[in-house]
């Protein structure tokens, strides 16, 4: 069944489809009589008009409809309306703009229960006849709102420059004939795209031209998958070659295609071409010599037949034709057509390609998602908190609104109108009279007692946060030698690095620096060593590293050309591999004057010969110097190491021209045609190439996993050779098996035939395709296997065992495959000797019961031995989108009773899901995901925290995440000093500032037992104003950005410290009552100790003498408080509490002492009160009693606690 014929056939359609017009081509549709033709509009879509059983629907966009003859294609009908359109090319992270900054800002913030209570306050204090100016409420409140905007605004407008950075970036695109320079965000869909080398891919994209002779390119697709090797894609087969703008003028083709979705494996589609218009299409073309493309088969017409010879190619194409009232040519589309957004072209001068999907709908949008809020457990717990501080506040009032009508009982206070309840209350001008009292006596109550609530605390955190997260960007040990520093996005998050519980972690390029090296063979029965030289000896298992006999001078080496099996070994791997030989290129950067800003600032003065840049596959190795100007660039990082090894060793690779490999064997030059390439997939687990040598003689040259060759060999060493590829497993070594088999011309010819009948299908036909790769790929002969080290990244194993002594559990997660996964576990220590590994492999949705069955026996193994402190869970992307689907919560439970688990061919959002899982779990754990590419994007968004590596594959993850470090060594002082400060600066700051406020406000509560309960405030408005704002605030803010309980040398040493703060330890109920207990003491000395001493104060009698005394030593009691609960201290410890003190007394002096009404600020009785006070003897002995009475306690509690402390740091040292 053609294409055509499938969409004619109208089954239930599954997916559904769209349609992109390019040209003046006619209207698909399934009348014979009727044929709708596009006016000039390109990039409608279809696809919202279609049911699921109609894949032809009415177009909703302008078209002519008529009955018409096949070769008549014009009419004139009334137009319709368009109705749908594409999304823009946009991209859009920030979250303001400059119209909706001012209210949306505004919203979100009196969205804050504190923030909404001070405005409800400062209302009612302008309604009633309030104790207190309502200038002491509106100025605070406006002072936090105005620094909060700044600071969000800031944060704002650097996410703005970089959506401007990504949108304004030039893109080349084809319109009416001529080669136009747009910004990406002006791409529509059907607009025909020209990207040079290096470029980054800026929409989806169905390749249509490629510089390449084989109309092919190179791509690599690290941003999307996390794999930093490059993939091939190739032009549709059958379509003219497309190699100069003009070229385009003659386009004229419909592009159908799936509706957008997140699957990065898959597209399915098609081109429909008028023959017609195709004879226009390819009439240039050919005369002018060029050929059509073939696709991925590489079966290239010969371009030294001249353009009558190639009449077969047109034959051909009409067996995909489509007839009706007009007919179609039909090529399908898969994903090897696709070039998608995220993605770098790589080794090709250019390529052109017709937009099918943009902003929203590219695959990389679609695995994304949208940006949340993240609330840090300190915020969670700050608001359950401050819940419980208006619910206090709610009961002072009460209470002291019932007293003070209370005492109305008592004819000494009720005067001559005799109590309340005995006046005239039929009245109705009296009712109103006594309601409007009660409203103004509980509002008074309200706003003398608001003063619990710490309004100042929202403002002082936001301002410890953003400063403090400077000190975590000016880390100067946190810089690289290439001089990329830490970068912070966001300082909203800085103290949840202190709670980390989970972390998830990429491997390509996280762990990994993806740089290969070759080390072990296994050639027959035998074990060979590579060594430091580029020599290869026999193996010796002496217990010794390759890297600890670097100096041995051991001259056991062998010639590989003295061994025809060892020269066969190595001619099969100079053989059977997808590398191109390519012209060296310059380094190219990602983000333009950035990086070479960066490149400026590194330590390093100059580039070496093998520097390549960021964006580089593979660095280039030693081996360099002896290729010149050329280089190897492979489709997978093994194949480049065992390539290089082979060049060092006397086997070269010199290329392929027309399909002729070359290889240079001790400087004899053998060729061979390559016949058929059998690209890797992840269910066969191999690759393949068919070779012709110079006797005629067709080979299948395979290599791969052990677990796939291995069983297919009926020859060949296979016992020795899986002996050895185990103990390579156990060393952490990557292992390749390498394989041949002698095919006949009939054999080849057969496989060919059906190759060619599968790539036909539209239906399974990847399915089909890998069958017959599989059916060939048998009866093969064992000839050895390889060991390749994936080097990881500096200090990865000493990070990854600090974070287990700290109670971090890692995950990693990778769209890597199993095998290789497991390979750099080990390597990096999260798989060891004792671990006992869970595999949950190649389970579909259809093994529902099967992988229930599985986790079931895993989860009841795990319980029986009660190892799951020393297990890993093993599981594949297909077999974990079947859980999620079977068994969520039994998935998530034995995933969290294993220590370690490690998650391979992982889809960006299956990432995302993992992390959304444990998240969700019960204990709400926390969970820290860290990523290099934009693969990572949706799992650093979805962890609470999101941290990005500024690697080799760009900036997406860094520029998502919430913290960017150069490397993964960083990490680990990342979360166990900057993580452990931050928390236990942010944690003590709020514990500070509820008590504080109580230690303020409950005087005033006691002073109305002093009062018949009138709403006589105690403290006069400047005390009310300032104390929050000036008087208490700048020892707390500098102890929120400098304190340090333990050096960051402790804290690297003893990463077991990181506990002593695990599940928000210091803002548990427990601290919060030991706070406020504290608090409540400290207020009673401060209150009730001046009230029995005040009879020594002989010149001072007055209200507003004793309401002074009393808050000069509340201020005095909670600033050495403070000193108290400091650790670090310097000069600036010093200098902050002098601050807060001198600050205290001069402006309090001033406003006493002279006459200030000339700028309308009018003291009252507290003229001359200040001085009164501080000439007092009294006043400085009671200063002293206070002190130590409130203070002796928390003395006491204090050095107890770091006694204890530090006797535990004593004896685990």
């Amino acid at each position: 069944m053609s294409w055509a014929d499938y969409l004619r056939s109208k089954p239930t359609v599954q997916r559904r489809w769209r349609r992109i017009y390019k040209g003046d081509v006619p209207y698909l549709t399934d009348s014979q009589n009727e044929i709708v033709v596009e006016r000039k509009i390109e990039g409608a879509d279809l696809s919202e008009a279609a049911s699921d059983d109609d894949v032809n629907p009415t177009p909703p966009f302008p078209v002519r409809r008529q009955s018409i003859d096949p070769d008549s294609l014009l009419a004139s009908v009334k137009p319709e309306v368009v109705t749908e359109k594409y999304p823009n090319n946009l991209v859009i992270t920030a979250r303001y703009t400059l119209w909706t900054f001012v209210p949306k800002n505004l919203y979100e913030q009196f969205r804050r229960i504190v923030n909404f209570y001070f405005l409800v306050v400062a209302f009612i204090q302008t309604i009633i006849d309030s104790p207190v100016h309502p200038f002491t409420a509106v100025s605070p409140l406006a002072f936090v709102i105005f620094v909060t905007a700044v600071k969000q605004g800031y944060e704002d407008w650097l996410r703005h420059k970089n959506d401007d950075q990504v949108n304004n970036r030039p893109v080349r695109v084809i319109r009416d004939g001529k080669l136009t320079e747009i910004k990406s965000k002006d791409i529509t869909v059907g607009d025909v795209v020209k990207l040079n080398a290096d470029e980054q891919v800026p929409t989806d994209m169905l390749l249509l031209g490629s510089s390449d002779e084989f109309l092919r390119c190179q791509i690599n697709t690290s941003n999307l998958d996390g794999e930093t090797n490059l993939k091939l894609r190739y032009c549709p087969s059958g379509l003219p070659h497309f190699k100069k703008d003009g070229d385009f003028i003659q386009l004229h083709l419909i592009v159908e295609c799936e509706h957008p979705c997140a699957n990065l494996y898959e597209f399915n589609g098609a081109l429909f071409i008028p023959l017609k218009k195709f004879a226009q299409m390819v009439m240039s073309p050919i005369q002018s010599g060029q050929i059509f493309s073939n696709g991925p088969d590489n079966n290239q017409q010969d371009p030294n037949k001249k353009p009558e010879e190639q009449k077969h190619a047109f034959s051909d194409l009409s067996e995909r034709v489509r007839k009706g009232s007009t007919e179609f040519m039909t090529i399908p589309l898969c994903m090897e057509n696709l070039v998608l957004r995220g993605t770098r072209l790589k080794n090709t001068d250019y390529i052109y390609g017709i937009v099918v999907y943009t902003g929203k709908d590219t695959r990389l949008a679609r695995n994304s998602e949208k940006t949340e809020a993240k609330f840090t457990t300190i915020e969670s717990a700050v608001n359950y908190y401050l819940l419980i501080f208006i619910s206090i506040l709610v009961l002072l009032v009460a209470f002291c609104s019932v007293m003070f009508y209370a005492v109305d009982w008592y004819p000494e206070v009720a005067g001559d109108e005799g109590p309340w309840y005995l006046r005239d209350n039929k009245n109705p001008t009296e009712m109103r009279k006594q309601i409007a009292e009660i409203v103004n006596t509980i509002g008074s109550f309200v706003i003398l007692f608001n003063y619990i609530i710490p309004i100042s605390l929202y403002v002082t955190v936001e301002l410890q946060k953003f400063l403090g997260s400077k000190f975590f960007v000016w880390d100067n040990e946190m810089v690289d030698d290439e001089g990329r520093e830490p970068l912070c996005n966001t300082s909203d998050l800085n103290e949840e690095l202190g709670q980390i519980e989970y972390l998830f972690s990429d491997k390509t390029g996280t762990l990994t620096q993806n740089l290969m090296k070759f080390r072990h063979c296994s050639i027959g029965s035998e074990r060979y060593e590579y060594t430091w030289d580029h020599r290869l000896r026999p193996y010796e298992n002496t217990g010794a590293s390759v890297q600890s006999r670097e100096g041995s001078q051991d001259s056991n080496y062998i010639d590989v050309t003295d061994s025809d099996e060892v020269k066969d070994f190595f001619r099969t791997l100079a053989l059977c591999h997808s590398v191109q030989v390519v012209a060296r290129r310059k380094p190219s950067f990602d983000t333009g004057p950035a990086d070479f800003k960066r490149l400026r600032k590194s330590k390093k003065k100059e580039l070496s010969n093998d520097t390549t840049s960021t964006n580089e596959t593979v660095k280039l190795s030693l081996t360099d110097h002896r290729r010149g100007t050329w280089e190897y660039q492979a489709s997978s990082p093994d194949e480049k190491a065992l390539l290089e090894s082979c060049d060092l060793l006397g086997i070269t690779y010199k290329g392929e021209k027309e399909d002729i490999m070359t290889v240079d064997v001790a400087g004899k030059i053998e060729k061979f045609r390559r016949v058929m390439h059998l690209e890797f997939d992840a269910d066969r687990k191999c690759m393949s190439v068919i070779v012709e040598n110079s006797k005629g003689e067709l080979w299948l040259l395979t290599k791969g996993a052990e677990s796939s060759i291995i069983p297919k060999c009926d020859d060949g060493p296979t016992q020795h050779t899986l002996k050895h590829v185990t103990d390579y497993a156990l060393m952490g070594l990557r292992t390749l098996v390498v394989a041949k088999r002698e095919l006949t011309v009939e054999q080849y010819e057969e496989f060919a035939a059906d190759l060619r009948a599968a790539r036909r299908l539209i239906k399974n036909r990847q399915e089909r395709v890998r069958d017959i790769y599989s059916a060939i790929e048998t009866n093969l002969t064992l000839i050895g296997a390889t060991g390749v080290e994936d080097q990881l990244q500096e200090n990865v194993p000493e990070t990854l065992r600090a974070f287990t002594s700290a109670g971090i559990r890692v995950w990693m997660l990778t769209g890597d495959k199993l095998e290789t996964g497991v390979n750099v576990a080990i390597s990096c220590g999260l798989i060891n000797a004792s671990t006992k590994q869970y595999i949950v492999d190649n389970m579909s949705l259809a093994d529902g019961d099967a992988i229930v069955s599985r986790l079931l026996g895993i989860q009841k193994e795990m319980d029986a031995s009660g190892n799951g402190e020393d297990s890993c869970l093993v599981i594949d992307g297909m077999s974990l989108a079947a859980a999620f689907t079977s068994c969520r919560k039994l998935l998530r439970d034995v995933s969290m009773t294993a220590y370690t688990v490690v998650c391979c061919r992982m889809a960006p959002l299956q990432k995302s899901q993992i992390v959304q899982m444990v998240k969700s779990s019960p204990g709400r754990p926390t969970c820290c995901a860290v990523g290099d590419g934009a693969n990572d994007c949706a799992m650093i968004l979805a962890a609470h925290v999101g941290i990005g590596i500024l690697g080799k594959e760009g900036r997406q993850a860094a520029r998502c995440a919430d913290f960017a470090i150069a490397k993964f060594g960083f990490l680990r002082k990342t979360i166990l000093v900057h993580g452990h400060w931050y928390y236990v600066r942010l944690a003590n700051l709020a514990n500070y500032f509820f008590y504080k406020n109580v230690v303020f406000v409950m005087p005033q509560f006691f002073f109305f037992f002093n009062t018949n309960f009138s709403t006589q405030p105690l403290f006069d408005p400047l005390f009310l104003m300032f104390y929050n704002i000036l008087f208490s605030a700048c020892p707390v803010f500098y102890y929120g950005l400098t304190e340090q309980k333990f050096s960051a040398t402790t804290l690297l040493q003893q990463p077991h410290l990181y506990k002593l703060n695990k599940r928000n330890a210091l803002m548990t109920f427990k601290v919060f009552l030991y706070w406020i207990t504290s608090s409540i003491w400290h207020s009673i000395v401060c209150y009730y100790l001046p009230y029995l001493a005040w009879d020594n104060f002989h010149n001072m009698n007055d209200v507003s003498s004793f309401g002074t005394v009393v808050f000069t030593l509340v201020v005095l009691v909670v600033n050495v408080k403070m000193a108290v609960e400091t650790v670090f201290i310097n000069w600036w410890t010093v200098a902050s509490h002098l601050y807060s003190y001198a600050t205290f007394f001069v402006l309090s002096f001033v406003y006493s002492e002279m006459d200030l009404r000339i700028i309308g600020v009018r003291p009252g009785d507290f003229r001359h009160v200040y001085f009164t006070m501080m000439s007092s003897p009294s006043f400085w002995l009671l200063m002293l009693l206070v002190c130590v009475t409130a203070l002796l306690p928390d003395v006491t509690y204090s050095a107890f606690n770091r006694f204890l402390v530090y006797r535990g740091l004593k004896s685990k040292h």
